[in-house]
């Protein structure tokens, strides 16, 4: 069956544009016919002209906007129509390989009797389609409860340093990649955050690093700091094939991908940094793309706040008060404080 060609919205803006010159025209048509009969025949704009004048032109004017607002209505909808068209192709390809390579196996084993070493690196491999499979029905539901707010989210303290850890090994372990491949530089730190929540927005960052570094150079780096606001940034950096400035926003957009799904060569669907925006919002937390340009690398920071009755965030709080010479600094041990908590961590970025 052959595959229609994507709809454009080209079309409807030049539709649109023209008939809204065309009624402009017809507005200063009609405003300048009015006046200058009413000017002919009485020298002056009575009362009826004036309604005339003023009537016409917020008639016109309705027509005007009513015509923008549908133009830029059926441009959304053939830009969700397009972005869903892409997902479903994006779908199709996650679910395909893995499918493909489990039935490979299973006949394999099912038709041949190999030696045990082979069995074992079968199971090793079906394994990982297996959970290829679960990881993308996880991102589905994910998207589902986060588009319907079905997720509940308890905010608790977390230890940002181990669960990074955790994340980047699995990350390792899925794409066999080396150890010096994603370095961590993560100091003490503790965000106010849903653990489960968090654990879904590091991996989403740094699989999407992953996929988007250059072929066989995957060069990640992983930093942690505080900023000035007392707030703890967590930055994922790599050295891949960067983003185009105008779609540094965009790319937080469900669906969005750069490309054509059956020409695109990285593997995805559209929905780990929509999930990441999603959740990042609902923990009170900020994400921020930003990349020089194109096959310059980019960089994802993740800012979450630190929980404000900890003792060590009380403490540098006070000191700062003291410094800036602030009443308070010398205040009870338990009185928390919203002030700076200090300068931030040195950036190593060279």
């Amino acid at each position: 069956m052959a595959r229609s060609r994507p709809q454009s919205i080209g079309p409807y803006i030049a539709m649109g544009v023209t008939l809204v010159v065309i009624v402009l025209a017809l507005t200063v048509g009609w405003i300048l016919t009015v006046v200058s009969y009413s000017l002919r025949q009485a020298g002056r704009l009575g009362v009826a002209q004036w309604f005339l004048v003023i009537g016409g032109g917020v008639l016109f004017g309705l027509v005007i906007t009513g015509l923008i607002l549908f133009i830029v209505g059926q441009a959304r909808l053939i830009r969700d129509n397009q972005r869903q068209t892409n997902f479903l192709d994006a779908v199709s390809h996650e679910l395909r390989s893995p499918l493909t390579s489990l039935k490979l196996h299973l006949d394999t084993l099912r038709l041949r009797n190999l030696p045990a070493e082979k069995v074992q690196e079968f199971h090793v491999l079906m394994s990982d389609d297996v959970e290829r499979l679960q990881g993308l029905v996880e991102r589905l539901l994910e998207a589902g409860r986060a588009e319907h707010r079905g997720r509940q989210y308890h905010l608790e303290r977390v230890e940002v340093a181990p669960l990074v850890a955790s994340m980047v090994a699995l990350a390792r372990r899925r794409y066999g990649l080396a150890g010096d491949s994603i370095r961590i530089m993560m100091p003490d730190l503790v965000v106010e955050a849903d653990p489960a929540a968090l654990e879904i927005v590091v991996y989403n960052l740094v699989e999407n690093a992953i996929k988007y570094s250059r072929e066989g150079q995957v060069d990640i780096l992983i930093l942690g700091s505080r900023t000035s606001d007392g707030d703890v940034a967590i930055r994922v950096r790599d050295s891949g094939v960067g983003i185009p400035r105008s779609q540094l926003k965009r790319i937080f957009t469900r669906f969005y991908r750069l490309g054509n799904e059956l020409t695109r060569t990285r593997k995805g669907t559209g929905l780990g940094l929509y999930l990441v925006r999603v959740m990042v919002r609902e923990m009170r937390g900020k994400i921020e793309a930003m990349s020089p340009g194109d096959n310059l690398g980019s960089t994802f920071v993740l800012t979450l706040r630190e929980p404000r009755n900890r003792p060590e965030s009380r403490r540098r709080d006070a000191a700062t008060k003291a410094r800036a010479g602030e009443p308070g600094g010398q205040g009870p041990e338990g009185s928390a404080s919203d002030s700076p908590a200090g300068a931030p961590a040195a950036d190593p970025r060279p």
